[in-house]
């Protein structure tokens, strides 16, 4: 599940990670993966639930989302918290 896709080429991969850090004044946040060398940075327009989403993740949380590879490095969209229950 460590395996990121530059391009589609069917159904996007999940992956499951710990919110590491969020700069609130730049909307953006982190995401640790086990099995992966680098943040996966995110930005609160990709937290799915907006903006009241994304100021709800603390640190620690659990999270699912879809990575993508920029030129800056690693980016999740989608990115959703998980629940207790679910995790």
């Amino acid at each position: 599940m460590t395996h990121i896709q530059e391009k589609q080429s069917g159904p996007p991969e999940v992956m499951l990670g710990l919110v590491k850090a969020k700069k609130a004044q730049k909307r953006l946040g982190f995401i640790v993966v086990e099995g992966v060398d680098e943040d996966v940075m995110f930005h609160s327009s990709y937290v799915r639930g907006g903006d009241a989403a994304y100021d709800a993740l603390e640190p620690g949380d659990a999270v699912v989302f879809i990575p993508y590879r920029t030129g800056k490095g690693l980016q999740a969209i989608g990115v959703s918290k998980l629940e207790e229950q679910e995790q």
